[in-house]
């Protein structure tokens, strides 16, 4: 896969992560990533606790499947989103 363009956006309508899977409310914070992959432009959005999972647990070069960063090390994940979620009172 490769990124094109990457930011941060609120955005507008209730969508899904594709890293975790979960449904994402209207007004969230997450970061958009358009990319091309196998020759097809796709655009990513990825909340902020993906993000950070991203950033501690993966290479670069890595790749998943939609809804599979949550899965791939079910605890460290859980743990981002409590740190990130539940001590700060939610996204």
């Amino acid at each position: 896969m490769i990124i094109l363009t990457s930011k941060t956006v609120k955005i507008r309508k209730p969508c899904f992560c594709f890293g975790c899977g979960r449904e994402m409310p209207k007004g969230s914070v997450m970061v958009r990533n358009d990319s091309v992959r196998d020759g097809t432009f796709m655009h990513l959005k990825w909340c902020s606790v993906c993000v950070e999972y991203w950033s501690e647990y993966m290479d670069d070069g890595d790749e998943i499947s939609e809804g599979d960063l949550r899965t791939e090390n079910p605890e460290n994940w859980e743990a981002i989103r409590e740190e990130m979620e539940i001590d700060k009172g939610g996204e």
